[in-house]
């Protein structure tokens, strides 16, 4: 929670000044990394690192991607925008928990965790398809 809560102010200016790229790109790299590191963690100081990773990078993607839906939402629709977005994040948490739990009951955790490692890895092709796009003029 301290990651996520202390790069929020830096990542925001970063955005505000450079653009989402600059902030997503290396936040979703942090928290696939964060994922592989629990993958394999075997001591409370790995347990740790990993934490940093997951929390730098979950703490500085999702409001930077909340942001992207916000301001590509028409003015009279950035509360539809808000609610929408946060209605897929908690149907993703309970879809997610649900799923995930049966891999950890067949497969165990570390295949899983390296699992969202590469799905979050592989957000970053989806993002740069369907997000990061040339603004036509």
């Amino acid at each position: 929670a301290i990651s996520m809560m202390s790069l929020r102010p830096i990542t925001g200016k970063i955005y505000d000044r450079k653009g989402a790229n600059y902030v997503v790109y290396p936040s979703i790299a942090l928290f696939s990394i964060g994922l592989m590191v629990l993958s394999q963690v075997n001591t409370v100081t790995g347990l740790m690192l990993a934490a940093v990773f997951v929390g730098m990078g979950f703490g500085s993607a999702q409001p930077c991607l909340q942001t992207i839906s916000i301001q590509r939402s028409p003015k009279d629709r950035i509360g539809h925008a808000t609610s929408t977005f946060f209605t897929f994040y908690d149907i993703g948490i309970a879809i997610g928990s649900i799923s995930l739990g049966m891999v950890i009951a067949n497969q165990g955790y570390h295949f899983t965790y390296l699992m969202c490692a590469a799905i979050t890895a592989l957000s970053l092709v989806f993002y740069k398809l369907f997000i990061d796009q040339p603004k036509s003029v």
